[in-house]
């Protein structure tokens, strides 16, 4: 099974993204380097915009997959995202409305993994939780 962020959020994301970056560049095209002919702040800018754009490519190569005896959180960029099947016990997301922190369990109530459970949207952990055989606390 491979879960992928809900589309309404991802959208949305993408488009607020993008026309920051797209005001990023205004800025720092037109208004400060043919205007002011500053460059360290157009630089500033500039990279501003790039990780603004970076962050939309990323989100949708975002996913979770489960296999048989696996998790996986990618794209992998930095640090390990693969996990064995049965340390997850539960799933609980918390109360934050803005980013819905989700964290996979173990038993022991340690935390194995943790996500912006808004992206996945509700009915995405729901299918995910089932698929897994554990509790999903929302």
């Amino acid at each position: 099974m491979t879960l992928r962020p809900c589309r309404i959020r991802l959208w949305a994301n993408t488009i607020f993204f993008l026309l920051v970056a797209g005001g990023e560049l205004w800025g720092a095209a037109y208004q400060i380097l043919v205007l002011q002919r500053e460059l360290g702040v157009a630089w500033f800018l500039g990279a501003s915009a790039l990780f603004w754009t970076a962050l939309v490519v990323g989100a949708h190569k975002t996913y979770i997959r489960v296999d048989d005896s696996a998790i996986t959180f990618g794209p992998q960029l930095f640090r390990r995202r693969t996990f064995d099947r049965r340390q997850v016990a539960r799933i609980r997301a918390s109360h934050s409305p803005l980013t819905r922190r989700t964290f996979f369990l173990r038993s022991d109530g340690s935390k194995v993994y943790s996500t912006p459970g808004v992206i996945w949207g509700r009915d995405g952990l729901q299918r995910l939780a089932d698929y897994l055989g554990v509790p999903l606390q929302w």
